[in-house]
């Protein structure tokens, strides 16, 4: 219950925003996968109850990840800018992840006095992630024949 009604919180924060889909729900883990109808890009959270940690991340999957992390890779200053500081690029061609991350420390997730400002901080880097990515992220969707399927941005294939 711990998880789900953490995961509430940061889904409270984001309905304002307009870029959830409908059915999005709190998860019963450290991670959640937000839903934005991106097809391959997924938009994450994470925090630990075991050190003060927490991220938010987008990863590249499935048949295109290599080629959508380097799309992304070369808009890497743009999109550093729009977030307002450095993230962290992972490429793991082994185990075929690809990932750029934003590393927040000293945030305790047991500290449930402090969830409120933790929600609000954890909402806040999701969206200005997805707004930083979403001018990337959506051509190369169209480009590859995917339906772009997002509560911000209805697009379809001819």
């Amino acid at each position: 219950q711990f998880c789900v009604d953490y995961w509430q919180g940061v889904l409270d924060e984001l309905k304002p925003s307009g870029i959830l889909a409908p059915d999005t729900a709190p998860m019963r883990k450290e991670d959640m996968r937000f839903k934005f109808g991106w097809t391959g890009f997924w938009l994450k959270a994470y925090f630990s109850r075991r050190e003060p940690k927490m991220a938010v991340w987008l990863a590249c999957r499935g048949d295109h990840a290599a080629e959508n992390y380097a799309a992304l890779a070369a808009h890497k200053a743009e999109i550093e800018r729009a977030v307002g500081q450095p993230l962290v690029w992972q490429k793991d061609e082994v185990r075929e992840k690809w990932s750029l991350v934003w590393e927040t420390n000293g945030l305790d997730a047991n500290d449930k006095d402090d969830w409120p400002r933790q929600h609000k901080m954890l909402a806040d880097h999701v969206v200005r992630l997805y707004r930083a990515v979403q001018p990337v992220v959506e051509p190369i969707l169209l480009t590859q024949g995917a339906v772009v399927n997002n509560p911000t941005h209805l697009a379809t294939t001819p």
